[in-house]
């Protein structure tokens, strides 16, 4: 799973991400990216959309399809 978080948020996440499976990178621009490697993706789902617009799930392609997917439903929900 790849995760773009928005220059305003990738200090509270540096300070709160730690996983062995995991890498950050610190771009330029003050993005961060996040890249885990996990089994499982359904957790992910909900962690992922989690940050709203503050992120961006931009990979691997099935979980942005699920993630796009669930985000469209939050906002059809009656």
């Amino acid at each position: 799973m790849t995760l773009e978080r928005d220059p305003a948020m990738a200090a509270w996440v540096r300070d709160r991400m730690g996983h062995p499976r995991q890498s950050l990178s610190f771009h330029k621009n003050g993005r961060l990216t996040i890249r885990l490697t996990v089994a499982e993706t359904r957790d992910l789902i909900g962690w992922a959309l989690s940050f709203g617009s503050d992120g961006r799930v931009s990979g691997p392609d099935t979980l942005l399809h699920v993630v796009r997917g669930e985000a469209r439903k939050l906002v059809a929900s009656k």
